[in-house]
């Protein structure tokens, strides 16, 4: 049993497979990609220290933060919402 030519693939997956080759062929790197998902997830929320009625809970969970932003911003150095985040996080400090 043969598999299904690319003309008969649905539309929607046709442009998704077109798009993997793209972003595969134009040099951009997945791990980036993906460290600036998680990026601007994760700057969206930098509110949730100042917000937090618990001192002790942020203080001990702070540095974690910060190392977690500090991997991300390695792979991203530019990406603004991780460094507005670790300034944010730094200036808790």
């Amino acid at each position: 049993m043969r598999g299904k030519p690319l003309t008969s693939l649905p539309v929607n997956a046709s442009r998704c497979l077109y798009a993997v080759f793209a972003l595969l062929l134009s040099g951009c790197s997945l791990n980036r990609v993906a460290v600036n998902v998680i990026g601007d997830a994760l700057a969206g929320g930098g509110g949730v220290y100042a917000s937090d009625d618990d001192p002790d809970l942020v203080r001990e969970a702070l540095p974690f933060g910060l190392k977690t932003f500090e991997s991300l911003l390695a792979v991203s150095p530019d990406h603004r919402g991780l460094l507005l985040a670790a300034s944010r996080g730094f200036a808790l400090l």
